[in-house]
């Protein structure tokens, strides 16, 4: 079975959070806008959601435990989510 891997970009940071392993980009996209629009005076997501992206980095096969990498393609803006 093949997974995608993705990270969130925080831009204020210029850094990548940790790689998430997801079966599609459909179900990496859902739970980010979730997580975007989690009332939380904690979440920063929620909070400044004009920093955030999600990014899809490439795959890892279970069978094999091989990953392949790609060039970062952004998915999806948090600022775009938000309800």
């Amino acid at each position: 079975m093949k997974l995608q891997i993705y990270t969130v970009q925080d831009k204020k940071t210029e850094e990548y959070g940790n790689p998430m392993f997801l079966r599609t980009h459909g179900e990496a996209i859902r739970g980010f806008a979730d997580a975007v629009n989690k009332q939380d005076e904690n979440n920063s997501l929620y909070k400044h959601p004009e920093d955030y992206a999600l990014f899809h980095i490439g795959e890892y096969e279970t069978t094999t435990a091989r990953i392949t990498s790609s060039t970062a393609n952004c998915l999806i803006q948090a600022i775009d989510t938000k309800a």
